[in-house]
């Protein structure tokens, strides 16, 4: 059944005489007076729950008791205006990526076990910082480790029982420009990462020639850091023929976080736009390596000939629009996170999300295209901008279909930039039939600002576990569908969530939800809450935060 808005099922309350049954906690970051346990069960690891990418996890949550959940803890990071990396959770505990820190935290309490802080009283905001983070417990004699990628390409192996370093090594070849923003995934001995670079902004600020930089996927040993093979998305830029004022080929950027078949021994990983001209054939690209070699299996491009840098959206009297080459393209990356699920007779596919707003199944092993869909119009915030989630029998999306005028986060600093929806864009959350990518529903919230309804955007990624579905949107609320027909189930605003229940705590608060979105673990329900990257607060966007909530449901 396809529903053109949103209809809420009755007897669903939103928030919630419930919530005086659930003891609220709200950390201090005191110190935990028991030991963590390295060997707890994991119950969410990685960027999607699973080394395919499904965001599907079991719990007790369904349809009959989501309308329960309530906030029940939250920790607060105060040196922070958002709130980064997907948290890896065990029974026992959460691993999470703070602004400068990463975080050992008790699940039940918000005790601290220990802060890995490497960064300094003198860490620099812009440059310094966490994105993800993922764990390796193998046993057999060795330890457990977390894999924390930052802004500044390097990723640090932390001992989980003592949030002691045990090695850390530069992943990129660009000091300047390269950063990990999307999660490393482990198999078959091997840790890979992906690099993307910073370049498309940092273009705006400096004199370099324009653009010497690209994406990267590495493979490492998990134990020692030690590289075993490297696949540059691009060959090294190069001054361009007839243009003193150019390098090429760049960009390629690999933002999200890589899908892994160990089986076969693929990893699928998608691409971004290049930054200037030339353009290349992987760019916009769905790409399976081997990973035992990082060779290509094979490569699906989305997007040809797309060369997009922030300073095509500068005006000319800032000089830096000769970075840009004409016409410029829509910045359509393959930014979120490939999924891996198989088709009736398990016939297995990988599915790409493009920030063009379509979907793609292509043949996992050849690559060939099964079914595409289009559901957004497309912008530079998407289409689909972070993740999916399955099932196994449909493919939830969220689509953004929001432009931002990125120039603006600079010559309007402290305001939010200025953004609108696509034109015919048509954001909101679509469920897909896996055989066919025929839309089985879709819903379009709303929300009032200033005597408007504003359409809820839908950038971060989803979540999925039983007949419930859970989605993120930038205006900070969360929502819970039935993924049987779209009924709204339950919505929760996560921006005013961290005031309840830290009110003695200046600082801690939430707003945009953008990124990894929530996630499932165990029983409970998990959302970064807050997102400062695009400036402040506006009629799309809760604004900045720094909040990482935890809801449960009453008794739990």
């Amino acid at each position: 059944m396809k529903t053109k808005g949103i209809r809420t099922a009755s007897g669903r309350a939103m928030v919630m005489a419930a919530a005086c049954l659930v003891m609220m906690h709200a950390t201090d970051a005191a110190a935990c007076d028991d030991e963590i346990n390295p060997d707890a069960r994991v119950v969410f690891n990685g960027f999607g729950g699973d080394p395919f990418n499904t965001r599907k996890q079991a719990s007790a949550l369904r349809s009959e008791n989501v309308g329960h959940l309530v906030p029940a803890l939250v920790h607060g990071d105060t040196e922070a205006s958002e709130r980064r990396g997907t948290p890896v959770v065990t029974t026992q505990a959460i691993f999470a990526t703070l602004k400068f820190h990463v975080a050992a935290i008790n699940r039940t309490t918000g005790c601290e076990y220990w802060r890995y802080s490497p960064f300094g009283a003198d860490a620099d905001p812009i440059r310094n910082g966490f994105r993800s983070i993922y764990l390796l417990s193998e046993g057999n004699g060795n330890p457990a480790i977390l894999y924390a990628g930052d802004r500044n390409g390097y990723v640090h192996a932390i001992d989980t029982r003592s949030g002691k370093l045990i090695w850390k090594r530069f992943l990129g070849t660009d000091q300047d420009n390269h950063m990990i923003t999307g999660t490393a995934i482990a198999g078959g001995g091997r840790l890979f990462v992906p690099v993307s670079t910073i370049e498309v902004a940092r273009t705006v600020f400096v004199d370099d020639i324009c653009c010497r930089s690209h994406g990267l996927v590495q493979a490492v040993h998990p134990y020692t850091g030690d590289a075993i093979w490297t696949f540059h998305v691009t060959e090294d830029a190069k001054p361009q023929p007839g243009n003193p004022n150019r390098l090429g080929p760049n960009g390629g950027s690999v933002w999200g976080s890589p899908a892994l078949d160990a089986e076969s021994k693929t990893l699928f990983v998608g691409t971004g736009q290049n930054l200037t001209q030339p353009a290349t054939a992987t760019s916009d690209a769905l790409i399976a390596l081997d990973t035992e070699t990082g060779k290509i299996k094979w490569s699906f491009q989305t997007t040809a000939n797309d060369a997009w840098n922030i300073s095509c959206q500068l005006p000319a009297l800032w000089g830096k629009e000769a970075k840009c080459d004409r016409p410029e393209g829509g910045d359509f990356d393959i930014g979120a996170a490939p999924l891996l699920t198989a088709l009736p007779g398990n016939k297995p596919v990988v599915v790409a999300g493009a920030k063009s707003g379509v979907v793609y199944v292509l043949d996992r092993t050849t690559g060939a295209l099964v079914w595409s869909r289009r559901l957004g119009a497309g912008g530079n915030l998407g289409g689909i901008h972070w993740g999916m989630a399955s099932d196994g029998e449909r493919i939830y999306v969220g689509v953004s279909d929001l432009n931002v005028q990125k120039q603006t986060i600079f010559d309007r600093p402290g305001k939010p930039a200025k953004q609108v929806v696509s034109k015919n864009g048509r954001p909101g959350v679509y469920a897909l039939d896996l055989r066919d990518g025929s839309v089985a529903w879709e819903a379009h919230p709303t929300r009032d600002h200033e005597g408007k309804p504003v359409p809820a955007i839908f950038s971060a990624a989803l979540s999925v576990t039983n007949d419930v579905l859970f989605a993120g949107a930038l205006n900070g609320m969360l929502y819970a569908f039935n993924t049987k027909d779209g009924t709204m189930l339950w919505s929760s605003d996560a921006s005013t969530s961290p005031a309840r229940l830290a009110p003695a705590r200046p600082g801690v608060q939430g707003g945009t939800i953008d990124g990894a979105g929530p996630i499932v673990a165990g029983n409970d329900l998990f959302v970064n809450s807050g997102y400062s990257t695009f400036g402040g607060a506006n009629r799309f966007h809760a604004g900045p935060g720094n909040a990482l909530i935890v809801y449960k449901l009453p008794g739990q």
